[in-house]
């Protein structure tokens, strides 16, 4: 901490670059969050972070998966197939399907091409590419689109599995109180001549402290001028999202499933972060099919081989594209619950400030104190919650 002049020239000082280097200095998920290459979400850039309303709203587009379960009686020896209520509007005439069993996920029957769509229910050519017509019965059965057949000229008609959403969180005032009198002021203790900036940074600390918890677990609240920002579990692992209780001891293929879900969705990133307590990281890295290794990072979050003091351990999926595996950093936190396990794109998740930190004279000029307060008013934002991050549940401790 810069050590300054109990006289402040300006009423309001600027903390945010202190601010800055203590996340650096900390192993918190905020670190990572900081440092995301994602300018416009993160602190590194004030100027690209800031907002400017206390409700910040931001646009997502959904990529739904285009299928549905079949009525039992759909494929007797009919050309009309009935898909589950409401599910009709993910078809359109010309979409190409295949049939797969919902619980074994294997492919049965035969494809299908679709020339009406009436409610739920579907009009298709049977019978394409010669492929065999010997499925009589649709029970735990449903219908995939694999690509849409359109016609020259066609006018375009939107699905089901296009649309955009807003989302939105809310800002929250943090604030901290640094008060000593004139006296204390003047005196020397122990290594420190001035206790302000040793007190400024303490509060810091406590700051950073709470934002951690507030990132991970926080509710999104708001009553009359009382906010506070919602933390990524309140963005995740809905009744749309990518969730799983496991009821039971951790296994690769728990997380394994999470890697699944996100990626058929469209997400998956080269930033993806496994988050938990130190138990829950602990199992992970003692997993003897994990593939965990040791790798060498700097405090930006990048590898270098000349940083030997940080290392940080990494889950490897079994999800590859060409040469390129997606796996994800381990990170422990103390504010994740015990029986919790996160997998997010640290990408997408950043922090946005309505002002940054900074540390405001409120001393009276008839009392004998010198009064500071830090404050800050700031927000997460978290893209794509259903589909670019998950969560387990219900892990034994």
């Amino acid at each position: 901490m810069t050590q300054r002049s109990n006289n402040l020239d300006n009423k309001i000082i600027q903390v945010q670059s202190e601010f800055e280097l203590l996340i650096g200095e900390k192993p918190y998920l905020l670190n990572f969050i900081a440092n995301s290459p994602t300018a416009q979400r993160v602190a590194n850039d004030i100027n690209a972070g800031i907002v400017n309303n206390t409700k910040y709203e931001w646009q997502e587009q959904k990529l739904k998966k285009r299928e549905s379960l079949l009525a039992s009686n759909s494929l007797q020896a009919s050309n009309t197939i009935e898909v589950s209520a409401g599910e009709g509007i993910n078809f359109k005439a010309g979409s190409i399907l295949k049939f797969v069993n919902a619980v074994t996920g294997a492919e049965v029957g035969f494809k299908s091409i679709v020339t009406n769509v009436v409610g739920d229910i579907l009009t298709v050519t049977r019978v394409i590419q010669g492929t065999n017509d010997d499925l009589t019965t649709a029970n735990n059965h449903k219908a995939i689109v694999m690509t849409d057949a359109e016609d020259e000229g066609l006018t375009y008609v939107g699905t089901a599995g296009e649309s955009a959403s807003r989302v939105f969180n809310y800002t929250q005032v943090m604030t901290k109180s640094v008060q000593m009198t004139k006296t204390s002021l003047l005196m020397n203790t122990y290594d420190k001549q001035n206790d302000l900036p040793w007190q400024v940074q303490y509060k810091m600390s406590q700051l950073l402290q709470e934002l951690e918890r507030g990132i991970i677990d926080n509710p999104k609240y708001e009553a009359g001028d009382i906010r506070s920002f919602g933390g990524i579990k309140s963005f995740i692992g809905g009744a749309n999202g990518v969730s799983k209780n496991v009821g039971g001891n951790l296994a690769k293929a728990n997380i394994d499933e999470l890697f699944n879900k996100i990626l058929e969705r469209g997400g998956m990133s080269d930033n993806m972060l496994l988050v938990g307590n130190s138990n829950q990281i602990a199992k992970i890295s003692a997993l003897t099919d994990a593939l965990t290794q040791k790798q060498q990072i700097d405090r930006s979050g990048q590898a270098s081989a000349q940083n030997l003091g940080n290392f940080t351990a990494s889950y490897t999926s079994p999800y590859f594209v060409g040469n390129r595996g997606y796996g994800a950093s381990l990170v422990t936190s103390y504010a994740m619950n015990s029986t919790e396990l996160l997998l997010i794109d640290a990408n997408k998740i950043g922090i946005k400030y309505v002002s940054p930190m900074a540390l405001i004279d409120t001393s009276s000029p008839n009392v004998r104190k010198e009064q500071r307060s830090l404050d800050v008013e700031l927000t997460l934002c978290v893209e794509n919650g259903d589909d670019s991050h998950g969560i387990l549940t219900g892990l034994t401790q």
